[in-house]
């Protein structure tokens, strides 16, 4: 396993949090033998050795320098696979082996989506997600945790820094697709998310997300990238509600969107053909 299988976490002022994920990480059979590599997004101090007991490699990051913390911890795995996660996920017993057994099986797969549930309930955090979609390799999705071959990961240059926050997984899913790998996904494969914002953003979420998901449609959508841009400022709107400074932070970050120029990337045809797969997979849920 230490061979074919890395782990690469990163935390941020939740010690406590960070914590029970490694601990629940080391307490399953099919993670307990993986390098686990944790990285300390700025403002560590009070992570200490206890803590983080358990890690194999632990980088301190002066600063928090958001979703490129995971770029500086996978510059330090050297297996086949590694299993990126949110400080606060850890996959169900058994799921991990499971999509391992896929991306063995098939090596045009770049990486597998599992999927994120919250709370004792498990509610999905993709709602659109069926029973049916298990085997598809077109997912445009990856959340708080996935496989993904390193080889693969470092091909596309992995989370685009820029982001800093949000949107960064749906990018690199379609970067993936883009290149002609595909993202496989079993709703099965169950990643718990212990987590108090899946269904309730906070605020920095409606300036960030709307911002990188317009980047996504303006990088990834082609000549339909208006259409895309328009469909994620209306969602954003949408979970705002009532509350009148999210739907100002969601107008500023249209805006930043629109008028800034997002990381570089070359459109493909089928990156284009994923982000309608996007599309497709939202107005499943709204329609249900």
């Amino acid at each position: 396993m230490r061979d074919e299988l890395s782990i690469v976490v990163v935390g941020h002022r939740r010690p406590d949090v960070l914590a029970q994920t490694i601990r629940t990480l080391r307490r399953q059979p099919d993670t307990d033998g993986a390098r686990l590599i944790v990285v300390i997004n700025g403002d560590g101090a009070n992570m200490t050795g206890d803590l983080l007991a358990g890690a194999d490699t632990v980088l301190r990051l002066r600063e928090n320098t958001g979703v490129d913390a995971y770029n500086h911890g996978m510059t330090f795995v050297k297996s086949e696979f590694a299993l990126v996660l949110d400080d606060d996920a850890a996959p169900q017993p058994g799921v991990v082996l499971a999509a391992l057994d896929v991306l063995r099986t098939d090596q045009t797969l770049g990486a597998a989506a599992l999927h994120p549930v919250v709370g004792p309930a498990q509610r999905s955090e993709w709602p659109f997600a069926r029973t049916d979609d298990a085997g598809r390799r077109d997912w445009p999705l990856l959340g708080c945790g996935h496989i993904v071959r390193t080889a693969a990961w470092r091909a596309v240059g992995g989370y685009e820094a820029r982001y800093f926050l949000y949107g960064n997984d749906t990018d690199l899913a379609l970067k993936l697709l883009g290149t002609g790998r595909g993202v496989t996904f079993d709703p099965a494969w169950r990643v718990l998310h212990d987590t108090q914002t899946a269904f309730e953003r906070p605020a920095p979420w409606f300036r960030l997300a709307t911002r990188n998901r317009i980047w996504n449609a303006r990088r990834h959508a082609g000549r339909l990238w208006p259409l895309g841009a328009l469909l994620a400022w209306a969602d954003s709107h949408r979970r705002a509600r009532w509350r009148a400074r999210a739907h100002a932070l969601a107008v500023r970050g249209a805006w930043e969107g629109i008028v800034s120029n997002p990381p570089r990337w070359i459109t493909t045809s089928a990156s284009a053909a994923a982000f309608r797969t996007l599309v497709h997979l939202s107005a499943r849920r709204r329609s249900e």
